[in-house]
């Protein structure tokens, strides 16, 4: 709870933040840039201080998820599994930041926020 309480918190003052410095830029930046840092430190702190080593005093030393195995199938590059755990889930951050994109413009053209798109 530590965790999530914790990056949900700072991810997201920091996306207000970083949107709300964006808002008059074209379209798309605002959402997107701010989406996107506000993802990266979410799952940053969230997953470190979950499962990584060097928080260990917040929880239980999960063997599991520190036990090493190659990265995405690449058998030269081990990693523990939490941080591939971690990169998968930014991944999906991402894609559904880029998929909600289409509805977030249509959205706001449909309210008249916007009379037209700067691409």
């Amino acid at each position: 709870a530590i965790a999530s309480g914790t990056a949900f918190l700072t991810a997201q003052l920091i996306d207000v933040t970083i949107f709300s410095k964006l808002r008059n830029s074209k379209w798309w930046k605002a959402p997107l840039i701010s989406s996107s840092i506000g993802s990266v430190i979410d799952t940053i702190i969230f997953f470190s201080i979950a499962f990584s080593a060097s928080f260990v005093f917040f929880g239980s030393n999960d063997d599991f998820a520190l036990s090493q195995i190659s990265f995405f199938g690449m058998d030269f590059i081990q990693v523990p599994r939490w941080f591939s755990w971690a990169v998968g889930d930014l991944v999906v951050k991402f894609i559904v930041a880029l998929a909600l994109l289409f509805p977030f413009a249509m959205i706001r053209n449909k309210i008249g926020v916007w009379k037209e798109f700067k691409i």
